[in-house]
């Protein structure tokens, strides 16, 4: 079996378990007590019987498969001259009506005014000037594409942006709506990533065919000054990470995953990750998240942390670490320059 045929397997399996578990449990149930109470049922009747809850099953697939949900592709880019290239390979991966954008498929692609790309500032303004202007773009579109369909919306994203900006845009959308994230690597399109609700994030449990990161971290030394921050490192790849050089008098926990296979989900590697950080968070006044990571995890670590007002994430220049932009933004902030403030998409 190709690995591409193993994703798409291993992603149904997530969409059966989300969907249609508790479904199947309940009509075996109702089997056994019809098979209780008619023991003389003869074999054709307990095949008719089969049958029908097989059809039943199949006609809950199809509807869900038929979800008031329409798909729309965007892509987030460091700038607003369109990577023609890598934008029109994206989108040709997407079975999208352009009608939909008035045939203005570039409208898809979300970029920054050359000189708003954030990604060498250390300032937090210009980093929410970024996300503003971005945020703003996206509402924009989804106006426009909701002037001519009455379903919902289900966004199909490649984030090509900064780490601790996709991570800003994942908090924003928050669980406002559904998200499927895309990942690019050697040259091909992977989707990594599908987020439908809060318990694909935050599930009862996580898949025992996926190991928790490694975990390393200073909780058990005496640390004198501050106990209420903490420094949280999530690394996904070969990288080297001294906290030591950065993280003084506070406590700090390194999170770390090998190169992780683009061919396979990746939810349960962020479900892991989640777990960890959210038991955590509660506990510190000051929260810093820094990533080395794809700009995937960074979104889908941001729709889950969306609501932790006491989390920063950081960029990293010179050698060193900055705090660059507040979850407390998203509620306190927008839209920047405005007298009325509000969620996104609301």
């Amino acid at each position: 079996m190709s690995h591409k045929a193993k994703r798409i397997l291993s992603e149904s399996w997530v969409e059966l378990k989300n969907n249609f578990l508790p479904v199947i449990s309940f009509l075996t149930l109702i089997l056994g007590i019809i098979t209780r109470f008619f023991p003389k049922l003869t074999l054709l009747g307990n095949i008719i019987i089969v049958i029908a809850i097989v059809m039943f099953f199949f006609s809950a697939f199809t509807v869900v498969l038929r979800k008031k949900h329409i798909e729309i592709p965007i892509m987030f880019d460091e700038n607003t001259n369109v990577n023609d290239s890598l934008f029109g390979r994206f989108i040709n991966e997407m079975n999208f009506d352009a009608k939909l954008v008035n045939n203005d498929i570039k409208s898809l692609s979300i970029g920054l005014i050359e000189n708003k790309n954030p990604r060498a500032s250390k300032e937090p303004d210009d980093w929410k000037k970024a996300w503003n202007e971005i945020m703003k773009k996206w509402e924009e579109l989804e106006k426009q594409v909701r002037s001519k369909i009455d379903k919902g919306i289900k966004y199909i994203v490649f984030p090509h942006v900064p780490i601790p900006l996709s991570f800003a845009l994942g908090a924003s959308v928050n669980l406002r709506r559904p998200i499927r994230l895309y990942h690019y690597q050697e040259d091909s399109f992977y989707p990594v990533l599908r987020i439908q609700s809060r318990k694909y994030l935050f599930p009862e449990k996580i898949s025992d065919k996926y190991r928790p990161p490694e975990i390393y971290n200073n909780f058990d030394q005496n640390l004198s000054t501050n106990d209420k921050k903490l420094d949280v490192y999530i690394s996904i790849g070969r990288h080297e990470i001294n906290p030591i050089q950065y993280s003084q008098n506070c406590h700090f926990i390194i999170l770390k995953y090998d190169n992780l296979n683009p061919e396979i989900v990746w939810l349960p590697y962020v479900q892991h990750i989640v777990k960890i950080v959210n038991g955590l968070i509660n506990n510190y006044k000051e929260v810093n998240i820094r990533l080395i990571t794809p700009s995937v995890i960074a979104f889908a670590l941001g729709m889950a942390f969306s609501r932790s007002q006491n989390i920063t994430v950081s960029t990293y220049l010179d050698n060193n670490y900055f705090q660059v932009f507040s979850l407390k933004t998203i509620e306190n902030e927008y839209p920047l320059g405005s007298g009325k403030k509000r969620l996104p998409f609301s």
